[in-house]
C-alpha cells in the first residue's frame, strides 16, 4: 500500500513532531528532519511497542494527519505493510547509535593526517597549500 499525500502541516501538527523529535533524539535514536518529504510515512514505521509516550504521539499526529494517514498508521502497526514500503530512513530511526561528532545532522570525519609526525612542515615531501587573496592564487616565495 503506498502511503498517503503528505497533509498541510498545522501549528499544532508541527509542535507535536518537535516533541516527536526531541523524544528520539532523549533515547538515542537518530534524529528526523521536519522538511523530509516521508516524514509521516517513516514515523509510521518506527516500532514503538516499548515506548507507550511515542505511542501515543503518533497517534495523535496521525488523527490530526487526517483519517487516511490514520487508517495506514494502524495497518503499520499490524505489519500490514511490509518492511521495505515504511520509507527511505526507517534504518536511520532503528539505529540507536550517533554520530561521536555531529554538524547540522552529518557526522564529521576527522581529518587525515598528510604530514607524519617525524617530517616537519617546510620540507619538500609535505604538499603546499595555495593561498588566495581577493580571488588570485598568491605564491609564498
Amino acid at each position: 500500500m503506498d502511503a498517503p499525500p503528505t497533509p498541510r502541516y498545522s501549528k499544532e501538527m508541527v509542535d507535536l513532531l518537535i516533541r516527536i523529535k526531541k523524544h528520539l533524539a532523549a533515547q538515542g535514536r537518530t534524529t528526523i528532519k521536519l522538511s523530509d518529504p516521508g516524514l509521516l510515512e517513516t514515523l509510521a514505521a518506527i516500532d514503538q511497542d516499548d515506548d507507550p509516550l511515542l505511542n501515543g504521539m503518533l497517534t495523535y499526529l496521525m488523527a490530526l494527519a487526517g483519517p487516511e494517514w490514520n487508517r495506514y498508521y494502524e495497518q503499520s502497526k499490524a505489519g500490514d505493510i511490509p518492511r521495505g514500503d515504511r520509507g527511505p530512513l526507517l534504518d536511520k530511526l532503528t539505529n540507536r547509535r550517533t554520530p561521536a561528532a555531529s554538524y547540522r545532522g552529518s557526522a564529521l570525519a576527522k581529518k587525515d593526517a598528510k604530514i607524519s609526525p617525524g617530517q616537519p612542515p617546510g620540507s619538500p615531501d609535505s604538499p603546499k597549500k595555495t593561498r588566495y587573496y581577493r580571488g588570485q592564487p598568491v605564491s609564498d616565495d
